[in-house]
């Protein structure tokens, strides 16, 4: 099996010096990483949408907006991202269980503890909801949720997904579809399949979602309409649970 999925990562930490020393230990931690830096939460908040990252590690003291604000809004978009609270203080243990924060590290951060949490971020990642495909002679495991959408060109499937990742894999959308939770999927087009979590906006007059991503989906002109309707409910319901 052949997973391509590097460990997502945000690092929200104002002082260059400790965000250095967390390169340090990601290298020598051996663990393929994509990351993203922050110096200040107020940053983060306005890039993170749920699924983002696999991982944040979030300061507590920054000068700007707090770990604790920060993660409290992190919260309200998304309940389940793992998150580590990096301090010098243990004063927010309280916090951190109230806001489900699952490490809380104290600096100077050791290596040891440093792995334990990447491994809890991996296992994690193994326990998300995934779809095997054919690619280029290969078994290629792609994670649900990191799909954004997918497009049917004659033949073959290009499976888009975040990250401006693409898998092109020969098979018909109807079948694919079928293996994916709906929602999040919508079957907007006769060739798009659309995961609405990914989806920042709709764009009735010229009948496409906008991406979170900068992509546009086209949906069919019958169903603007649905579309409408059906992005709404889940994102009722998405606030609602």
């Amino acid at each position: 099996m052949n997973f391509m999925r590097k460990l997502k990562l945000a690092i929200c930490e104002d002082e260059e010096k400790e965000y250095q020393n967390f390169l340090t230990l990601l290298e020598k931690s051996g663990v393929e990483n994509e990351v993203d830096y922050f110096c200040d939460g107020s940053d983060l908040l306005k890039q993170f949408y749920q699924g983002k990252y696999d991982l944040i590690f979030m300061d507590i003291y920054m000068n700007q907006m707090n770990g604790v604000e920060t993660v409290s809004k992190i919260r309200e978009i998304d309940e389940h991202v793992p998150i580590a609270f990096t301090t010098t203080s243990k004063d927010h243990f309280a916090d951190g269980f109230r806001l489900r924060v699952n490490r809380y590290l104290e600096k100077p951060l050791q290596q040891s503890d440093f792995n334990e949490t990447l491994q809890m971020a991996q296992e994690a990642l193994k326990l998300r909801p995934h779809i095997t495909v054919k690619s280029e002679g290969k078994d290629v495991e792609l994670m649900e949720s990191d799909i954004a959408f997918v497009e049917q060109s004659r033949h073959h499937l290009f499976i888009n997904m975040t990250g401006s990742k693409k898998v092109k894999t020969l098979g018909k959308l109807d079948d694919f579809e079928k293996h994916l939770p709906h929602p999040p999927f919508y079957r907007c087009h006769k060739s798009y399949l659309v995961n609405l979590t990914q989806v920042a906006s709709l764009d009735k007059e010229n009948r496409m979602f906008v991406m979170k991503e900068g992509d546009y989906v086209y949906i069919r002109r019958a169903s603007i309409y649905e579309a409408a309707r059906v992005l709404k409910q889940f994102l009722f319901s998405n606030v609602r649970d």
